[in-house]
């Protein structure tokens, strides 16, 4: 059931990926940093929370990044267009982070009901 509810997330990621490519205006690829697989529940939550607050901060500095930039470039109402441009992306944010965080939370449990 684990394995499972893994696939089924994964998929989700993967469809979430690139929704989010066409409509982020930015052109970078996002990146996310590899984990190894958790020995216990602990590290899991551990990995879990990283990506979280890797993923937040990664689009927390998109939307700064819109809006700075837009300001200086063009003014206050290029800079609110910015920030406008980063919501579909942000909104789609969720999608992309739930689905990495779930592997790393069931491997936890996984390997701590029966460790290796």
């Amino acid at each position: 059931l684990l394995q499972l509810t893994t696939k089924l997330f994964s998929s989700i990621q993967c469809v979430a990926e690139v929704a989010y490519d066409l409509v982020s205006p930015s052109q970078h690829r996002r990146s996310s940093p590899s984990f190894q697989h958790p020995a216990d529940l602990r590290e899991g939550l551990v990995n879990a929370y990283q990506v979280v607050t890797t993923d937040l901060s990664s689009r927390a500095s998109s939307i700064q990044h819109a809006a700075v930039y837009n300001h200086s470039t063009k003014g206050i109402t290029s800079a609110v267009g910015g920030v406008l441009r980063e919501i579909p992306p942000t909104l789609l944010l969720p999608f992309i982070t739930l689905p990495k965080v779930i592997p790393q939370l069931s491997n936890g449990v996984k390997n701590h009901l029966k460790p290796s």
